[in-house]
């Protein structure tokens, strides 16, 4: 099997493909740039309104369900995920194609934290509905606090998990 890989691991990056070299090293690109300055615009204003939605939800009383209180967390953890698009639109603004393994972890470190506590919450909206419909007498007779504060220990207790196993993946792989 032909392989153009410098190492021998088939799982690191690899930098003597013709696609890396051709993209590497073609400087500013106007198109990729508009394109992820156009998501990052889109996503500043997915930030905006995650933000509004987890105010409005702490003001306003009716929304102070278990499931509202869910989704205003959701859309809290997903904001750093939102806000830090920017970072790809950024780095080819700057010229700079390609960034190493590691420096793309330590910018996506947070994000992925907000990530993983999003999918988890969003997990959590879905077993808090499904339990509401299954058992609806036993739901509105729940203690509110114990059962909301396992679902948020779950969503950390997951995100906690899944990080480690990005940290680990990053680990194996040597920074070139």
């Amino acid at each position: 099997m032909s392989n153009n890989n410098t190492s021998n691991n088939n799982l690191t990056t690899i930098t003597t493909s013709p696609f890396y070299n051709y993209w590497a090293n073609a400087g500013f690109i106007p198109n990729m740039v508009a394109m992820y300055g156009g998501l990052f615009i889109l996503s500043l204003t997915g930030f905006c309104l995650n933000i509004l939605f987890v105010y409005l939800t702490k003001k306003s009383k009716s929304l102070h369900g278990r499931c509202n209180l869910l989704l205003a967390f959701n859309s809290l953890t997903i904001t750093p995920l939102q806000l830090f698009s920017g970072v790809k639109f950024f780095v080819l603004f700057s010229g700079t194609n390609f960034i190493r393994l590691k420096t793309c972890y330590y910018f996506a470190f947070l994000p992925l934290i907000g990530a993983g506590l999003a999918t988890s919450a969003q997990l959590c909206v879905g077993v808090d509905r499904l339990i509401s419909v299954l058992f609806p007498f036993w739901y509105r007779d729940s203690d509110f606090y114990i059962s909301t504060t396992i679902l948020f220990i779950f969503c950390f207790v997951r995100c906690f998990v899944v990080n480690c196993y990005y940290f680990y993946g990053v680990s194996l792989h040597p920074d070139k």
